[in-house]
């Protein structure tokens, strides 16, 4: 089987050469090894092949972290998650008096008329934001975590191993 690590990786760091006409790999039973390769060019080293396949990795996994946010994201309007820091703002205030100026929420709670009280629409919006804040704290370490394991892999493999 050839390794597609390496692969993934020549096909990175030279993305001029073309697969199967410029290069190869071949396995003869004793492992993979490039069998073609452009003689104008030096041929990758192993240093090289792991610090692409990092890359490879690493913006996979940064994808991956995006992708859990656009989901999260989706299920608001552009407009209502740009409202978030006034209410939030709003939110705490009335938090601390309960007679505070709340335009924002005032007219949320106008608006919703779900006969709700400033005070619980006031600690809806901050349980929300602490859900989120949960949420992107622990998205947003899984993907430190994964990005030190990157960056850490010594080998081809190792970083192949690592996923979001």
């Amino acid at each position: 089987m050839i390794d597609t690590s390496s692969a993934q990786a020549i096909r990175h760091k030279y993305p001029q050469l073309a697969a199967g006409k410029d290069w190869y790999f071949q396995d003869d039973g004793n492992g993979p090894y490039l069998a073609m390769w452009p003689e104008d060019l030096a041929l990758p080293t192993a240093p090289e092949l792991l610090s692409a396949a990092k890359d490879i990795q690493l913006a996979t996994i940064n994808l991956a972290y995006e992708a859990e946010f656009v989901a999260i994201k989706q299920q608001y309007p552009d407009a209502e998650r740009e409202s978030w820091p006034i209410q939030l703002s709003e939110a705490a205030a009335l938090a601390e008096d309960a007679q505070a100026p709340a335009p924002f929420l005032d007219a949320l709670l106008l608006a919703r008329g779900f006969g709700e009280t400033r005070a619980e629409l006031a600690a809806k919006v901050q349980a929300k934001n602490q859900a989120y804040s949960v949420v992107s704290a622990s998205l947003t370490g899984k993907r430190h975590n994964l990005e030190r394991q990157v960056q850490n892999a010594e080998t081809l493999e190792q970083v192949a191993g690592i996923s979001w």
